[in-house]
């Protein structure tokens, strides 16, 4: 099964994206060891919307029907816990109080990260 020529230039496109355009290597060695570890990882780690939310050794070793079985039992207990009038995709609360995640806040002109309950300043807007 011969790969269609868009479907190649389009990994080499995501490869320079997030690989050579983000990382500098200091020799050849290293670029052949990263591009290694890239290359792993997107076909045994990543998910892929295009192949359902799978990855490509999931299709090509024939696990592909296992691991669909196994998000949709997921997807299927989350569905069943909002049906029982569980909340799903609402705010966290912790001892009855909305646990603050993540903010990202403009207080007189100085920014902040709130995180988790701590406070982080980022510091001031310059006009």
């Amino acid at each position: 099964m011969a790969l269609e020529g868009g479907k190649i230039e389009a990994v080499i496109k995501t490869i320079r994206r997030e690989l050579w355009d983000v990382e500098e290597f200091p020799d050849r060695e290293t670029a052949a060891r990263r591009l290694g570890e890239w290359i792993e990882a997107y076909n045994t780690k990543r998910a892929h919307m295009g192949i359902d939310g799978l990855t490509p050794a999931d299709r090509y070793f024939g696990r592909a029907d296992r691991v669909l079985e196994a998000v949709n039992a997921v997807s299927r207990r989350r569905h069943g816990a909002s049906w029982a009038g569980s909340a799903l995709g609402g705010p966290i609360e912790e001892e009855g109080q909305p646990l603050e995640v993540l903010r990202l806040m403009l207080i007189d002109g100085v920014m902040q990260l709130h995180f988790c309950g701590a406070r982080v300043v980022l510091g001031a807007l310059k006009a």
